[in-house]
């Protein structure tokens, strides 16, 4: 048995657990009001009490347990992002009332957002990692064990509705800031509670303010960027105002969240969405569905710059699924990908292998001309101009042939035989009117056969 422990203490030795939230929120709260603290004690007494004697005892009996030492860091860091979230909340109550204040004196240019030093995303990656760290036990009786989980528990999950009170106040201020305020008011069950476990109750238990239909749709979209995709889901299903997974399509939630993520830019999050979307459809066989997904982890690999992560992947498609039908798109993707990346000797290697595949016949025309283009840029000409004939002499009325035609008609130009030249152009255009080159052909032409005119009139 495991716990989610983690994150560095507090730069100070450990303090008895009766004493140490005061000492965390009196840091926080300085500048704040005595009522702020004494609030916050009395809350705090109220919830942990029960526990605390229990604790002290269990931390008596076993002084120099490592376990019990990473637990008590835990709980520490229970108080510490506590702390930094009532900060953030007096920041934006502190920017909201000058706001009101301005709007009263009519200075509309001196608006403030928040003043946040730091955005509900950003503090759940400060401190998601530490928290999501599995360490050991401590080494203790099962039944002080027992008492230790329920102090973290109630510990976590009663900071958690202290921190969701304090965001309903700030929130009634200014409703312009009621879903950053909600953000917030998240981060510690998100930090205390995993993705994968996150479920339909855990969002029932939100207090009401919370569970409006734009906050649950806010914090759907927030859930996504701090890369919880489960717990997206499980808004979604709840904006939806259903618990039955079978009313949401999992694998279709994550191909059609990483379009929302791409297009807000969040590209590391939208390849996770994506990578645990095929992570789902494979453990529920659905072959086809993680093929579809992995097709798009590729192209937005590719739209971040890592073309060879993305020519990994599709060999990860190639060696997996070697039955699927998509067999001849993902060699073709894969060629495209690694000839992105630069590596000409590659595509030269794999495109020959897949010519003689019979699952990627579909495709061979592509898997030729980028054979034929390798070909070229690494100076292999009597390579290229075999792998063109052969093009040719198979799909003479294929559209990529135009490519071919019109590199003969350049390397005539470059001989200064616009005869040649011309009669290749002239060629393409009737041949391929459809082709991405057609006005390029075109311009070349009129050019040439200006040339010619000229020279007939001197």
């Amino acid at each position: 048995m495991m716990l989610r422990l983690g994150f560095s203490a507090l730069r100070s030795h450990w303090l008895s657990v009766g004493v140490f939230f005061l000492i965390v929120l009196a840091v926080v709260f300085n500048g704040a009001s005595a009522a702020d603290l004494e609030e916050w004690t009395l809350f705090r007494q109220k919830a942990f009490s029960p526990l605390e004697e229990e604790l002290d005892r269990v931390q008596d009996a076993h002084p120099d347990d490592q376990g019990l030492v990473d637990f008590r860091r835990r709980i520490t860091l229970v108080g510490e992002v506590s702390a930094e979230l009532i900060r953030q909340f007096r920041a934006i109550e502190s920017a909201s009332f000058k706001n009101l204040l301005d709007d009263v004196i009519d200075v509309p240019e001196s608006r403030s957002p928040g003043n946040m030093t730091l955005s509900a995303v950003e503090i759940v990656q400060e401190y998601g990692g530490p928290f999501s760290r599995d360490l050991g036990i401590p080494s203790v009786p099962t039944e002080e064990l027992t008492k230790l989980l329920e102090y973290y528990d109630a510990t976590a999950r009663s900071a958690g509705a202290y921190i969701a009170e304090q965001g309903r106040l700030v929130a009634t201020i200014s409703e312009s800031t009621a879903s950053q305020v909600s953000e917030l008011c998240v981060v510690l069950p998100f930090l205390h509670i995993s993705d994968e476990k996150w479920s339909f109750d855990e969002i029932e238990s939100l207090p009401e303010w919370m569970k409006r239909p734009e906050h649950i749709r806010g914090l759907e979209r927030f859930s996504l960027r701090v890369q919880r995709p489960l717990t997206a889901y499980q808004f979604g299903l709840y904006h939806q105002g259903s618990s039955d997974e079978e009313s949401i399509d999992f694998t279709q939630y994550t191909l059609q969240s990483a379009e929302w993520l791409l297009a807000k830019r969040e590209y590391h999050a939208c390849i996770y969405c994506l990578r645990l979307g095929i992570d789902v459809a494979d453990e529920k066989g659905r072959r086809d569905e993680a093929i579809t997904l992995r097709f798009r982890l590729g192209d937005v690999l590719v739209s971040v710059g890592h073309h060879q992560l993305a020519a990994e992947h599709m060999m990860h498609v190639l060696d997996s699924y070697p039955e699927a039908d998509a067999l001849g798109k993902a060699a073709l993707l894969r060629l495209k990908y690694v000839y992105q990346a630069g590596d000409l000797a590659q595509v030269v290697k794999d495109a020959s292998a897949y010519q003689r595949n019979p699952q990627f016949k579909h495709y061979l025309p592509q898997i030729m001309y980028m054979s034929w283009v390798a070909h070229h840029r690494l100076n292999l000409t009597e390579d290229a101009d075999r792998i063109k004939v052969s093009f040719l002499e198979q799909f003479p009325m294929h559209s990529l042939a135009a490519d071919m035609h019109f590199a003969s008609a350049m390397a005539a130009l470059l001989a200064s035989d616009y005869d040649e030249a011309l009669r290749i152009t002239e060629l393409i255009e009737y041949r391929y009117p459809e082709s991405r080159i057609a006005g390029k052909v075109n311009d070349i032409r009129e050019r040439l056969e200006q040339m010619e005119k000229d020279e007939r009139d001197r």
